[in-house]
């Protein structure tokens, strides 16, 4: 199955606004869906170069998307770009994360050496 194009999940965004049907709510779950792997591996990749714990956050309720799609004038794909990895196509999300973990591991790096705690953590 091809991933959606912007526009088409803008215009599931639009049809969210004026009607919440259960073919639209399981189309946004299937899509949302379509970044859990991506958004586990930056998870993963977290803990491992930090060497601590980490989680997420928890996924925004449909409804909660559809309240704040009433609430502002917001495009869906926007809305989600914010939430969750974006949307990218299936090809981009492996250079999404890739990117993520370089910036990543970036921030980490400044942050143990500014607080002077970088002496065992693998450059």
């Amino acid at each position: 199955m091809q991933s959606p194009s912007k526009s088409e999940i803008d215009r599931l965004g639009d049809r969210l606004r004026i009607e919440v049907s259960p073919q639209d709510l399981r189309t946004l779950d299937a899509y949302r869906s379509s970044f859990a792997a991506s958004y586990l591996e930056v998870l993963k990749t977290v803990r491992q170069l930090a060497g601590v714990a980490v989680s997420g956050r928890p996924a925004k309720s449909t409804t909660a998307i559809v309240d704040k799609l009433n609430r502002e004038s917001i495009r869906l794909t926007h809305l989600l770009e914010v939430l969750e990895v974006g949307s990218a196509s299936d090809a981009s999300k492996s250079d999404i994360v890739e990117k993520g973990k370089v910036t990543i591991k970036n921030a980490l790096l400044e942050l143990l050496a500014t607080s002077g705690a970088d002496n065992d953590f693998p450059h």
